[in-house]
């Protein structure tokens, strides 16, 4: 294939990605597109907003919002549906919770909640604050982070004594956790020199147990988000404060090494979700936004199977958390502007309000 040939697909193809994350506009009332519509999605969206303290869904289909009338906590950080089930449950940093909910049969009506399961343990730091949760594939068990005690949890899921099995010392600051398919689990730690600057970042891998470690890896600054797909660890960095500036890599699950350099992103990202076109081409999703400031704020896109980094598409609202849409497509948190932005396969992206600082997302078919 000649030169020309290629730098043509190349400019065809950033082209289709800007018009897969442009033309929003600000919309009202439950949520209007630039095409004067709602996606064509038969999923659901359910919210985590965390100045509100609700939970909300939003059907795709119609660009409805209902919101649950039991209260969340602070720090709602991480939601997952607990496989096998029907139950939706929200881990809170502080205090150190996790609220569980039943999503109704129809989704689009609010999840009612159940129960809450304390995560403090006697003996153990009185702040732990927990920051990411990863189930087990059946379910029945289930990691957490514990970002001020430098340790990984392992809990019982499958009745309601949620008894603690064990606790692993795994060093500073672990933040993202990933089950391997393997069973062993994965988890990124940072060595924090001030609140605004970051030393060393590594991935560490874990027996299933939770009695040891086995490896560690040294990648960027603040890794915070792990993704397996594919045979292949994807670890994204934040990067520093103080620089702003990320990288995502990926590594061999086995063995923990590098596979590639890394991508440098000169941006703050803080989530990475992972989706599949009609090509067969696999696209990295990441929301960026530079620590305590409203500009330069962006989405920032990988070709994962290339291994390559296109340019960023700026976008307003504070862009916090993505997550891949079972349908296709992205949902990202606009935590500033009260709004998730989906962006479908068919090129079309969409505004639709949600609570007040929506941040973890979860999707769901109706």
């Amino acid at each position: 294939m000649s030169k020309k040939r290629i730098y043509g697909i190349v400019i065809a193809v950033s082209f289709a990605i800007v018009a897969l994350l442009t033309g929003c506009t600000s919309g009202g009332g439950s949520g209007v597109s630039a095409s004067g519509g709602t996606p064509d999605s038969l999923d659901v969206v359910f919210a985590a907003n965390e100045f509100a303290r609700t939970l909300s869904v939003t059907d795709l289909q119609t660009g409805r919002l209902q919101k649950s009338t039991q209260g969340l906590g602070d720090l709602s950080n991480d939601m997952l549906v607990r496989p096998n089930t029907n139950e939706l449950w929200v881990l809170h940093s502080d205090p150190a919770q996790i609220l569980r909910y039943r999503i109704q049969s129809t989704k689009i009506n609010p999840p009612v909640y159940f129960s809450d399961v304390s995560l403090l343990s006697d003996g153990e730091n009185p702040n732990p604050h927990p920051y990411n949760f990863a189930f087990t594939p059946t379910g029945n068990y289930y990691y957490y982070s514990n970002l001020y005690a430098n340790t990984v949890s392992m809990r019982n899921a499958s009745d309601e004594s949620q008894d603690l099995i064990s606790t692993l010392w795994v060093g500073y600051y672990p933040q993202g956790v990933t089950v391997l398919p393997n069973g062993r689990v994965v988890v990124t730690i940072t060595n924090m020199i001030s609140t605004s600057q970051y030393g060393t970042g590594e991935v560490v891998m874990c027996d299933s147990a939770l009695t040891d470690t086995i490896r560690r890896t040294t990648v960027g600054l603040n890794p915070q988000v792990t993704r397996y797909y594919n045979n292949i660890l994807y670890v994204l960095c934040t990067g520093d404060y103080a620089s702003t500036t990320g990288s995502l890599w990926r590594l061999d699950p086995a063995t923990l090494q590098p596979l590639s350099l890394p991508l440098g992103i000169n941006a703050y990202p803080g989530d990475l979700a992972i989706d599949v076109d009609s090509t067969g081409a696999v696209w990295g999703i990441m929301p960026a936004r530079p620590y305590g400031t409203s500009s330069d704020q962006s989405i920032q896109i990988a070709r994962l199977d290339a291994w390559i980094l296109y340019a960023p598409i700026a976008v307003t609202g504070g862009p916090s958390r993505v997550i891949t849409l079972p349908q296709g497509g992205v949902a990202i948190s606009l935590q500033d502007a009260n709004k998730i932005l989906i962006r479908m396969r068919t090129g079309i992206t969409y505004e639709l309000y949600t609570d007040s600082g929506p941040k973890a997302l979860v999707a769901m078919p109706k």
